[in-house]
């Protein structure tokens, strides 16, 4: 009678007796689907998200949406493993193609402290691999040794990324 309704600009994932992630990035919203089913659309001009040719309404188990809110024609759906999603309610975070920003900025949501990225721009590099959120540190460092960046512990509450 009231369906539990999850909302991001513009992109809503209605559950329908289901477990799921909606994921807020820099460039799309994604909703995933561990079991069950979940219905997405997007108001962003009157687009709903496709599917190939017909239009997309629901997402079943292990199918994931990336809906860009700023694009005129929105989406791409893939099939993934069910144990990919939401995956930090197991204290990790497997990321496929993200923006280190995103990445970043999930850490910065399990650090007891404050992550201060130097005031550069981030490079649109995008990374691939499986992250601790139980040390949030230990995988900035990962993160930093691909990227030519450095990590500084400055205290238990302060962390610097930065390119020098």
């Amino acid at each position: 009678k009231r369906p539990f309704l999850a909302r991001f600009e513009g992109v809503e994932a209605r559950v329908v007796g289901t477990s799921f992630e909606l994921r807020r990035m820099t460039d799309a919203a994604i909703v995933g689907v561990s079991e069950g089913t979940v219905e997405v659309t997007s108001s962003r001009a009157g687009v709903q998200p496709t599917r190939g040719q017909g239009s997309l309404t629901q997402l079943n188990a292990g199918e994931s949406i990336s809906i860009d809110p700023t694009a005129e024609n929105a989406s791409v759906v893939r099939r993934e493993s069910t144990n990919d999603v939401a995956t930090w309610l197991r204290g990790e975070l497997t990321v496929k193609n993200w923006l280190v920003e995103d990445v970043i900025d999930v850490l910065r949501r399990h650090y007891p402290g404050v992550i201060f990225v130097e005031p550069w721009r981030l490079s649109k590099d995008r990374i691939t691999g499986v992250y601790s959120l139980r040390e949030p540190v230990d995988s900035l460092r990962l993160i930093a040794a691909t990227q030519g960046l450095k990590v500084r512990q400055v205290t238990p509450w302060l962390t610097t990324v930065s390119k020098y």
